[in-house]
C-alpha cells in the first residue's frame, strides 16, 4: 500500500513532471495567459485528456487528444473542434497530460 494509504494515489517525482507558463491567449478556451501547468509524461494519456506537445522542431502545441495510435496523435488544438490537427510520433519529442492548472 502507498505510503498515503490510499491505492488510488501515485506520487510523481520532480523528473516526471514540467511546470509551463501559459503567455498570450493561443490556447483559448482551454487555458488563458497566466495559467501555470503541471505536465507530466509519465501519465498515460487517454482520448480527451488535454496534452502538452512539444515537437523535435520546439513547437509547442496544446489541446484535448481526439485520436491516438502507435503512429499518429490527433489534438483539438486550444480545445476547439475546428481546429484538428494530426501529428506523427516521429515529430514528437515530449507528450504530456496536463495533470494540474492554475485556473
Amino acid at each position: 500500500m502507498p505510503a498515503s494509504g490510499r491505492d488510488d494515489l501515485d506520487l510523481l517525482s520532480v523528473e516526471d513532471a514540467k511546470a509551463i507558463n501559459v503567455y498570450g491567449n493561443g490556447m483559448l478556451p482551454l487555458y488563458r495567459h497566466g495559467d501555470q501547468l503541471i505536465v507530466s509524461a509519465a501519465v498515460p494519456v487517454r482520448i480527451g485528456d488535454r496534452i502538452i506537445v512539444e515537437m523535435k522542431d520546439k513547437r509547442q502545441l496544446c489541446g484535448t487528444l481526439f485520436h491516438k495510435t502507435e503512429d499518429v496523435l490527433g489534438i483539438n488544438l486550444g480545445g476547439q473542434m475546428r481546429k484538428e490537427t494530426l501529428i506523427k510520433a516521429a515529430d514528437i519529442e515530449f507528450l504530456g497530460r496536463v495533470i494540474w492548472a492554475s485556473q
